[in-house]
């Protein structure tokens, strides 16, 4: 196998799991915040649910 092409191979799936991870994390911090956001308001209408 050419290196040249490996090189360029490992770079591409370094680059695309980088990339999804943080997709990755920018929806679960948004799905937290949701969370957050409900427990506020429940809390504050008194509701511990």
């Amino acid at each position: 196998m050419n290196p040249t092409i490996f090189n360029i191979l490992s770079v591409l799936v370094t680059v695309s799991t980088t990339g999804f991870r943080i997709m990755w994390i920018n929806l679960t911090d948004k799905q937290v915040q949701k969370r957050s956001e409900g427990n506020a308001r429940s809390i504050a209408q008194g509701d511990r649910a």
